[in-house]
């Protein structure tokens, strides 16, 4: 940008310059420069007489989407998208060298379909990956999913009641159906367990052996539909044009391990509130979240 500059202005002034670049509000634009308040003296001209000139012959350049004066002098310049784009990679900020950085990309729990919602966090997630990976740091992509816990034991009461004891019913659904079934089967469980006392302790129970699964039926059925869950997530993600993720962690295998090392950190990072352990995410600018 600096050399178009100094082009225009040797062209309009026969005159050589070093234009400097500033960034200001970006209600302004997304660059400025004083050059005209530079040049005022050694022509003898007005500054804003001089940068009214220079921002009709850098209007010409179609880099620039907006070219304003303001001021005294200043030139106010808009980047293109496709230029913007051309800066970000030609001459990356490489301020991150050295660093690692995990992000957390998309974590829809499985037994249920993806939203919009996780699309817009896998879509975001992947941005700022590939920012972060742009201006020098080594992006470890990661997600994480709950596989285990009241979610599974809504939808594998009404699982367990489709097959009737024969997991196989499930090989029968057709792929492009999987995502509707999986969905209906969660809506009947979570109807289930609000308006019905008694399959809310089927589904207490359910809950509870997500995490031992010993039952052959109940755990070929945890499984095909955990396959399910993660192939069509892998499906979106590859849709939306993603990076895929290094390590996918799952609460199964998680849990124990995070329980103790949540319990070793009360009360310096978790505090008890209610009967759980919880982060205030609420006095760092997030909000409370639960962890056991």
């Amino acid at each position: 940008m600096k050399q178009v500059i100094k082009k225009s202005v040797e062209e309009l002034f026969n005159i050589k310059s070093e234009p400097e670049l500033s960034r200001p509000d970006p209600k302004f634009g997304d660059y400025a420069t004083n050059v005209a308040m530079q040049l005022a003296k050694k022509l003898g001209k007005n500054p804003r007489e001089i940068a009214e000139a220079i921002a009709e012959k850098l209007r010409q350049n179609q880099d620039f989407t907006e070219v304003s004066v303001a001021g005294p002098g200043f030139i106010n310049i808009r980047l293109s998208d496709p230029a913007l784009i051309r800066q970000v990679y030609t001459r990356p900020n490489r301020q991150r060298d050295g660093q690692q950085i995990v992000i957390e990309t998309n974590n829809p729990n499985t037994f249920k379909p993806m939203h919009i919602g996780h699309a817009y966090n896998a879509t975001l997630a992947d941005t700022m990956a590939n920012l972060l990976a742009v201006s020098g740091a080594d992006v470890k992509r990661v997600s994480y999913h709950g596989d285990v816990g009241a979610h599974v034991g809504k939808s594998m009461w009404a699982l367990l009641r489709y097959c009737d004891g024969d997991a196989s019913k499930l090989d029968e659904i057709p792929v492009d159906q999987r995502n509707d079934f999986m969905g209906k089967m969660y809506v009947e469980g979570a109807k289930a367990a609000k308006e019905d006392e008694a399959a809310k302790a089927e589904i207490d129970e359910l809950s509870k052996q997500s995490f031992t699964r010993e039952d052959p039926v109940y755990a070929r059925v945890y499984d095909t539909i955990t396959k399910w869950s993660f192939d069509q997530i892998d499906a979106v993600v590859a849709r939306l044009g993603n990076v895929p993720i290094e390590n996918r962690y799952l609460e199964s295998v998680a849990d124990v391990r995070g329980v103790e090392t949540v319990k070793q950190h009360v009360p310096d990072v978790f505090v008890e509130s209610d009967g759980a352990l919880i982060f205030e995410g609420s006095k760092h600018g997030s909000f409370d979240n639960a962890f056991v």
